[in-house]
């Protein structure tokens, strides 16, 4: 398949999002960690937002998780992207072991 590939979350209900969380595949491996990525937003799973694109710092050696805390609140967010644009060492994949969505104060109330 290739890279850019994506891993779209689908949320219960709309909601406001701060950021995401990532924690790489904990296998012992260095393989398929993400490098570079790209984090968006919809309202309707048709219309995206950027809401990130840049590195995640160093995961091949110190592979714990990531927040990436976007610049600005999205709000009533219904699908929440991580397109992951290259690994460390440019395989055609990415592995992670989990994927979660930051949410505002507000919304986890």
């Amino acid at each position: 398949v290739g890279m850019p590939q994506s891993l779209t979350l689908t949320m219960e209900m709309a909601t406001d999002v701060q950021g995401i969380a990532i924690l790489p595949q904990q296998d012992g491996t260095h393989d398929g960690i993400p490098h570079n990525c790209a984090c968006m937003t919809s309202q309707d799973g048709k219309n995206w937002t950027c809401a990130f694109q840049g590195e995640l710092g160093n995961l091949a050696e110190n592979p714990t998780y990531r927040k990436i805390i976007f610049d600005k609140v999205h709000r009533n967010v219904a699908y929440l992207r991580l397109e992951i644009q290259n690994t460390f060492q440019d395989e055609q994949y990415f592995k992670l072991q989990r994927c979660l969505p930051i949410l505002t104060k507000h919304a986890q109330a």
